[in-house]
């Protein structure tokens, strides 16, 4: 399938907005696990949960532009991915990292929302006032 350039844009933009459309939900669900977790101690099923979440973003956190938000993702992912393998969650300054990197991944998520709202405003001012910069 040959898409010419502004199809292939336009699909891009899509496949951009899409994933900014579901990541709240995914920060909402890593918060939710990473809270009950901290709270009522080792639960395999929901660390598993966890893992698989963290993974989407770790992964996908870079492509879509989220380059920071994909780091602390990655912290994250491998920290729980070990703790699976021993079958215990630690105490002490191993969750306090964990905790700080998964409130990171909402700030970074946000703070690139707030930039990605700014430049499609640009892209609009161009396109109905070209030569203009806001």
């Amino acid at each position: 399938m040959d898409l010419g350039t502004d199809d292939y844009r336009q699909q891009i933009e899509i496949l951009n907005q899409e994933f900014a459309d579901l990541l709240p939900g995914r920060l909402d669900e890593i918060e939710t696990l990473w809270s009950s977790l901290s709270e009522e101690g080792w639960d395999g099923e929901k660390l598993k949960a966890m893992i698989r979440t963290v993974h989407i973003l770790s992964g996908s956190g870079k492509t879509f532009g989220y380059a920071a938000l994909g780091r602390a993702a990655a912290f994250v992912e491998a920290r729980l991915k070990d703790w699976n393998d021993r079958g215990e969650l630690p105490a002490g300054r191993a969750r306090e990292q964990v905790a700080a990197r998964v409130a990171a991944m909402r700030k970074a998520a946000e703070s690139r929302g707030e930039s990605t709202r700014l430049k499609s405003l640009g892209r609009m001012v161009e396109e109905e006032e070209p030569g203009r910069l806001i």
